[in-house]
């Protein structure tokens, strides 16, 4: 129609407006941002992310692929959680943890809940969720760059507990899917995948990767840490040097090697960045330094083997996110977008 213009505004957002009644749509948005972190909540079509820059959290419809809301927090993003509907967590390179309230009416609105304005020193790296049955009570876990795990009472937002945990900085935590209140994995930047006891309030495991140069790996650094969703709920962790290695859950051995250099056929390096396991623990997807995703089988009975690959991004990924009901794929990258992927089987 003659009627009809598309433009643009200085955040490169596009609009159809209609110049006769001046009313005007949005059809795409950009960001200069780089996504630090994606999360699901409860919903197949509703995600969050948080920016690495000016703290940015923004709920997006994957239906629509238009953002819901947003707000912004005056330091830059590090660490995000999805809990339940409504609840969304995050952490800041100033060690702040704000926890937003998501309300449903006629648009979607956002606004804090809370803050713990120091909770680390230092950056907020990882939020986890726990909740006590026998003691009825709901545990906020967080990981910072001062290697302390801090537990946090949900309700009142009280420090319950405060363990130096790593040497380094913790930067990933990892809720035990089989025992949930008893057993949190944490990853430190030293290398170390540790297993923390709630109950014994010890950490009672301390997994490294295996120096013995008989072995011929150079694994180079841990990277991130998933666990499998399946009767052995072993440990997985990533390496730069494009290695996934194979934890037992409960003990310090490590049980398998997957060389994803050799499996995706690829003489130079690989550097994975991030990994995250479907939801039925039957695919694993990684994403490298320079922007491609790679989806792998995990079936216990199968053997493991590329089943695709895809160059989404132009930068490294920084995050991945598998819907609720395993049919998409959701990717950030350090160049400032968001992909998302249809997956079937």
């Amino acid at each position: 129609s003659s009627n009809i213009i598309i433009s643009t505004d200085i955040e490169s957002n596009v609009y159809q407006i209609d110049i006769t009644s001046f009313k005007y749509n949005l059809l795409f948005q950009s960001s200069f941002n780089p996504i630090e972190k994606i999360k699901f909540g409860a919903f197949n079509h509703m995600f969050a992310t948080l920016t690495s820059t000016h703290g940015i959290l923004t709920i997006w419809d994957l239906s629509t692929y238009l953002s819901l809301g947003e707000i912004k927090y005056p330091k830059n993003g590090t660490a995000l959680l999805f809990h339940g509907e409504n609840k969304i967590l995050t952490g800041f390179d100033n060690g702040a943890i704000v926890c937003y309230n998501m309300t449903h009416n006629q648009s979607l609105g956002i606004g804090i809940k809370w803050e713990i304005k120091s909770a680390h020193r230092g950056k907020v790296n990882c939020l986890s969720i726990v909740k006590m049955s026998k003691i009825n009570k709901t545990l906020l876990l967080s990981g910072g760059d001062d290697g302390l795990l801090n537990i946090w009472n949900y309700s009142t937002q009280q420090l319950i507990s405060q363990y130096h945990a790593m040497i380094e900085s913790i930067i990933e935590i990892v809720i035990d899917f089989k025992y949930p209140e008893y057993l949190v994995h944490l990853l430190g930047s030293n290398g170390q995948i540790g297993t923390f006891s709630l109950k014994r309030e010890d950490m009672i495991i301390r997994r490294m990767i295996p120096r013995n140069k008989a072995l011929q790996y150079n694994f180079g650094k841990l990277t991130d840490l998933i666990q499998s969703h399946n009767n052995e709920y072993e440990l997985i962790s990533s390496t730069s040097n494009g290695y996934l290695l194979i934890w037992d859950q409960e003990l310090i051995d490590l049980i398998d090697i997957i060389d994803c250099k050799q499996m995706v056929n690829i003489n130079d390096s690989l550097c994975i960045l991030s990994i995250a396991i479907s939801n039925n623990s039957k695919y694993l997807c990684f994403g490298d330094n320079i922007g491609s995703i790679y989806i792998i089988s995990m079936n216990m009975n199968l053997k493991k083997e590329l089943i695709a690959k895809y160059n989404i991004h132009s930068g490294g990924i920084t995050s991945i996110a598998w819907t609720p009901d395993d049919k998409q794929i959701i990717t950030s990258s350090i160049d400032s977008s968001i992909a998302v992927s249809n997956f079937y089987t």
